[in-house]
């Protein structure tokens, strides 16, 4: 398995953007109020939310006469500046305490998820519970205003919970049992995963699926942000956590694929 750094502060896709009201529903002021509880060292930490709130606000006003400030105008400009406006205001790493908060917790919950996956015999169905999961886990985004309103009226919302809000199968394109039948026959000989959140997503979701992966004699790599954005896990917090999740594995099964 190999780790890389994608050379970006967020691994949002171009989605365009209308200029002005679109543009300012793309950034949530509720970061302000959980500045003080995500950085509680800083107690400069509201204020310095509410100036990082106002130069975005500001930013959205002047794209109504002149969207081309930003070019292209799209979700991915609108957050690599919302990234950089924070770090300007010395926040850098606004999320960290609660994505180590939520990583410790996810570890707690490792070997367990571990011994589950392994005791579904059929090949199609325990992928069948990986991939479920993968969609699962997109849901731990603190970016989201809606996921963080869910997540914070629920401190104990896991990953069972979030199965209940993706859709079920063939609500839409489904082309699993395809995938499943190709990878078991001829699997793949290099995987690229992008990761995203930090905590259950990575932990739960995203490592288990790497080890499946590993188990085909796939060659797996792991691409994180070179600098914290959100509570997206950095290349240098990957690094760590797998090691971590090694160290677990090794406890369980010193065969353990993760551990190449």
């Amino acid at each position: 398995m190999s780790l890389a750094v994608r050379d970006e502060t967020s691994g949002r896709g171009g989605v365009p953007v209308d200029h002005g009201q679109s543009a300012r529903k793309i950034i949530s002021p509720c970061f302000i109020t959980k500045a003080a509880v995500l950085n509680p060292e800083d107690l400069r930490a509201e204020e310095k939310a509410k100036k990082s709130y106002q130069s975005f606000h500001m930013l959205t006003e002047k794209l109504k006469d002149n969207p081309h400030l930003l070019n292209p105008l799209n979700v991915r400009t609108l957050l690599e500046f919302d990234e950089d406006n924070l770090r300007d205001n010395n926040f850098k790493d606004d999320w960290y305490h609660q994505k180590q908060k939520k990583t410790n917790l996810a570890f707690q919950q490792f070997l367990s998820r571990l011994k589950y996956i392994d005791s579904i015999e059929s090949f199609h169905d325990r992928w069948l519970e990986v991939i479920r999961r993968v969609l699962a886990g997109n849901v731990f985004d603190w970016g989201s205003k809606a996921v963080s309103d869910i997540l914070d009226g629920n401190p104990g919302f896991d990953l069972n919970n979030s199965l209940g809000i993706i859709q079920p199968r063939l609500s839409f394109k489904d082309n699993f049992d395809s995938f499943v039948d190709k990878i078991k026959t001829f699997p793949y000989e290099e995987v690229v995963i992008f990761v995203d959140n930090a905590g259950i997503d990575f932990v739960l979701v995203i490592i288990p699926l790497t080890r499946e992966l590993l188990k085909l004699d796939t060659k797996v790599i792991l691409v994180g942000n070179s600098m914290p954005a959100l509570n997206d896990v950095t290349y240098k917090e990957m690094k760590s956590y797998i090691d971590e999740a090694s160290h677990y594995c090794n406890k369980e099964d010193g065969k353990d694929r993760l551990l190449r």
